[in-house]
Formats: structure tokens, sequence, C-alpha cells
């Protein structure tokens, strides 16, 4: 047995009043992929799909 594909859907939640750029955003999902333990740990793809 073997996995083909990982989906991960993280929710991602700012208290109410906060705003952040899209710019910033993405630059947070980066970071977190690159720092992602099970991303880092597996050798099949890991897909993120922010909700």
């Amino acid at each position: 047995m073997s996995l083909a594909r990982i989906d991960l859907h993280p929710g991602v939640h700012f208290d109410s009043g906060f705003t952040v750029e899209s710019a910033k955003l993405e630059e947070m999902q980066d970071r977190a992929h690159r720092d992602c333990l099970i991303a880092n740990s597996l050798a099949d793809s890991v897909e993120i799909n922010i909700l």
C-alpha cells in the first residue's frame, strides 16, 4: 500500500477587525508549507488548500 496524494485543509482565523493583505497571506502560506512537518517528512505530493 502506498499514498498517492495527501490533501491538507488548514483553517486560519483572525480576530475580528484584523486585516491582512493578500501578498502577506501568500507569504504566510509559503512559509507554513516550507516549515510543515508533514510536507517535509513525506516523499509523496502534499496539496495544501487554504479555506
